[in-house]
Parts: C-alpha cells; sequence; structure tokens
C-alpha cells in the first residue's frame, strides 16, 4: 500500500486504481491515502470462480459499500478476472462467459437499486476476453495478450494471435 501511494506521488498528474477485495483493503488504503492527502479510484475485485483472486461474489456488495463510503476512494466499479474459463472449444467458453457476465450483472443491478453507481465493469483473461468484446459498456482486460505466449496459440487457435517472443535459455544444475 505504501508503494502504491509512492507511485501516486511519483506521478501526480496519473489516476490511478487499486482492485481491493476485502473491507479491510478498503480501509488500510483509505487510511493511508488519507495521511498523505492523497485519492485513488477504486475497483471491487470479483472472485468469478477461480479462487485466486478477489472478493466471492456473496460479499462482493459489502465490500462495494465499504468502498462507497471511502474518502479516499472513489468508486470505480467492478474487476472480473474469470482465468477459470479455459474451455478450448470456443461454444463452451463463450457460454462460461456469459453465465459469468450476467451474474455480474445481477450485482450490478443490485448495486444500483441500493443507489449506488457502477461507472465500469471491467472483464477477461486472456482466453475470455474476446467474448465479452461486444458487450456494450464493458471494458476489457486481455491478460497476457500483449505478450501473447506459444502455449495460448496452440490451446485456443480460434483467437488471432501470434507469439510475441522466443526466449531461449539454459539451466545449468
Amino acid at each position: 500500500i505504501s508503494r502504491f501511494s509512492s507511485l501516486i506521488s511519483l506521478f501526480p498528474d496519473t489516476r490511478f486504481h487499486a482492485l481491493v477485495d476485502s473491507e479491510k483493503a478498503v480501509s488500510l488504503l483509505t487510511n493511508e491515502l488519507t495521511s498523505r492527502g492523497q485519492s485513488a479510484g477504486g475497483f471491487v475485485d470479483i472472485d468469478a470462480g477461480m479462487r485466486r483472486t478477489g472478493v466471492p461474489m456473496e460479499k462482493a456488495a459489502a465490500v462495494y459499500r465499504s468502498l462507497s463510503s471511502s474518502n479516499a476512494l472513489s468508486v470505480s466499479g467492478l474487476h472480473v478476472y474469470d482465468g477459470h474459463n479455459t474451455q478450448q472449444d470456443p461454444e463452451e467458453r463463450q457460454a462460461a462467459c456469459d453465465l459469468c457476465y450476467h451474474r455480474v450483472e445481477e450485482l450490478k443491478r443490485d448495486l444500483e437499486e441500493r443507489g449506488l453507481q457502477v461507472p465500469h465493469m471491467i472483464f477477461g483473461g486472456t482466453p475470455t476476453f474476446a467474448c465479452y468484446a461486444g458487450i456494450p459498456d464493458t471494458d476489457l482486460s486481455p491478460g497476457t495478450a500483449v505478450l501473447y505466449d506459444w502455449g495460448y496459440s496452440e490451446r485456443y487457435p480460434d483467437l488471432p494471435f501470434e507469439p510475441a517472443a522466443l526466449v531461449l535459455g539454459r539451466v545449468i544444475y
């Protein structure tokens, strides 16, 4: 958190956003930023099923309410990483993404009915970002697509990418 705050100090003309996955994270960030007279945006990071990052869907509304009451973090929206959706078949992958999107859309409607704004929704990992590309008012997070690796090109031939680089190395014991 202190490194995040230091970046804000180093680049005062840049708007920073943090991912939060608990009320404790909101509190710690708020305290640090407030003590330094700073502010940032905040996205609630949703665990869509991978169980690696984010808050479980059923606890997300509480974290969102906590974020909306912060005096140093402004609500940016919802961030959803669905790294568990690794279906090789494009139709199966799309169906899984549709289910994920509809669950998050329900959460968004619930938050808005409680008077909370959800300015942005960010979806996707490397294999799934194309599934969300046609949804209006949705931002994409393509993961490793910038430096696409050979494994992805073999596993997901439906995605039109080429590996970005070749790295050769030697391991010596």
